[in-house]
């Protein structure tokens, strides 16, 4: 045993590592966005205007307009948020168990997720092609507020369970180690509810995975808008 080296693993497991991706992730998001759609995807562009003008002037031209959000990018993800907790709630599904935990918690779930994704898309296709109410590329339209709204949103979120998990946690499986950067990135509950909302099942599954699929949607209508039809890469 290395009682030196277990210490410095345990350093960046613990600290270092969370505190990096707490720090990094979410500027790294508009960054990213930045250099595909200024600079068409190429780091060498980026890496000249930056030069050219400045590191610390290029990044905060990038950054200032959209870090805490817009107000479209607000109300994108609240109203998509609201529609996705109803549907949690209202779409009948057969209930079902996942595995029982250490602590002998049963998690139950209902298996609405496939009429929700459903029902969704088609709200989307038919509130934007049908009855006109917004753009279908409203998405990519307003994509750096809501790429900035949603890092606060994030952030803020993680510090709600960290409190919650931490003072008031659903079930048995819960704890904190002391370490306010690892707990924060690690979770202080395995499975939080929020008003009988199951947590994990709406961020992984409802806002994240059926919002990918309604940024796909709008993306290629977006295509579709600047070149007038489909087509692939090429």
């Amino acid at each position: 045993m290395n009682p030196i080296g277990d210490k410095t693993r345990r350093l960046f497991r613990h600290s270092i590592g969370p505190l990096f991706l707490l720090v990094c992730a979410p500027p790294t998001t508009l960054l990213v966005w930045a250099i595909n759609v200024r600079y068409d995807g190429s780091l060498l562009a980026f890496a000249e205007q930056a030069l050219a003008v400045g590191v610390l002037s290029e990044l905060a031209s990038i950054w200032g307009p959209y870090v805490w959000g817009t107000a479209a990018g607000w109300k994108i993800i609240g109203v998509f948020a609201a529609l996705q907790l109803l549907l949690m709630r209202l779409v009948p599904g057969k209930r079902f168990h996942g595995p029982m935990t250490p602590n002998g918690h049963v998690p139950e779930y209902r298996a609405n997720g496939v009429a929700c994704f459903l029902i969704t898309i088609g709200l989307f296709l038919g509130g934007s092609y049908g009855l006109h109410w917004f753009d279908p590329a409203i998405v990519y339209d307003n994509f750096p507020g809501i790429l900035g709204a949603l890092n606060v949103f994030g952030v803020s979120l993680c510090l709600l369970l960290y409190l919650k998990g931490w003072r008031f946690p659903s079930g048995p499986d819960h704890g904190v180690s002391g370490n306010f950067l690892f707990d924060y990135y690690w979770g202080t509950e395995l499975y939080p509810r929020i008003l009988g909302w199951d947590i994990k099942v709406f961020t992984n599954c409802r806002f994240g995975m059926t919002g990918w699929a309604v940024i796909v949607l709008s993306f290629a209508a977006k295509h579709v808008e600047l070149n007038g039809s489909m087509s692939d890469s090429t």
